[in-house]
């Protein structure tokens, strides 16, 4: 372990007493401030904890929790403002997502007061499976809508910040939005998962060979028929193919 280590434990250690132990109060100023300052508090709280996300990434990657060029100050400023567009778009989903449930409900079923009703349900305190399912809905709609947006504009600032240098005054120079996402990579698929493994591997100079199989193309498969003839053919498209693998080890 570094130096930098046992910081970041010690600040850790610190934060953790302050709301564990009742005098300090920490814990009901903290809430008393989500309530009534919530955008406020979102900038700061995703300024922190996001920024410190993608430093300990950085120390995983590299060993160091900052480098030259980095840019942490400009990058708690964007994730700040990000963690206010996210509290800004879950008011928003929250309170939208159960009225489109009713009116769709209220459409198929030729009338009815159900923007009502499923807005009482995803109120009530209680937990059910009504309110389970709207919130699953709501989670979809907001990742399905929002996340993209916000994660493709994450991505280039976090492009602009390093092509600035890391600094402050170099996040406020007008972004090349256009330049920028040209030298996106042209990638047929994303695989979080071997991704990981992959970065471990590397790290630890351990081998590494992974495939996956697609079992669909979004956006080219409208009948799902690419989905459904998957099943025919996975089984012995995988044996083929791990076959051709190890005959050529």
């Amino acid at each position: 372990m570094k130096k930098g280590d046992f910081i970041l434990i010690a600040c850790v250690a610190v934060v953790a007493a302050l709301f564990a132990i009742p005098q300090t109060h920490a814990a009901e100023g903290f809430n008393w401030a989500t309530a009534h300052h919530p955008y406020i508090m979102a900038f700061f709280k995703f300024a922190i904890l996001a920024t410190l996300g993608e430093m300990l990434a950085l120390r995983i990657r590299e060993g160091v929790y900052n480098k030259p060029g980095f840019g942490v100050a400009p990058r708690m400023i964007v994730w700040g403002f990000l963690g206010m567009a996210i509290a800004m778009a879950m008011v928003i989903f929250k309170s939208g997502v159960p009225v489109f449930l009713g009116t769709v409900a209220d459409a198929l079923k030729g009338g009815g007061t159900h923007v009502a009703t499923y807005s009482a349900i995803f109120k009530a305190t209680e937990l059910t499976w009504g309110k389970l399912g709207i919130a699953f809905a709501v989670s979809v709609l907001m990742n399905s809508i929002f996340a993209p947006v916000m994660m493709t504009f994450h991505k280039c600032t976090d492009i602009h910040i390093t092509d600035n240098g890391g600094t402050v005054r170099g996040l406020f120079r007008p972004m090349k939005m256009r330049e920028i996402i040209s030298h996106f990579p042209e990638a047929k698929a994303i695989d979080m998962e071997s991704c990981a493994i992959a970065q471990t591997c590397f790290i630890n100079k351990v081998p590494f060979i992974s495939f996956r199989v697609v079992s669909d193309i979004p956006l080219r498969d409208t009948d799902a028929s690419q989905y459904h003839n998957f099943w025919d053919t996975v089984a012995a498209n995988s044996f083929m193919t791990t076959k051709a693998l190890v005959e050529s080890l």
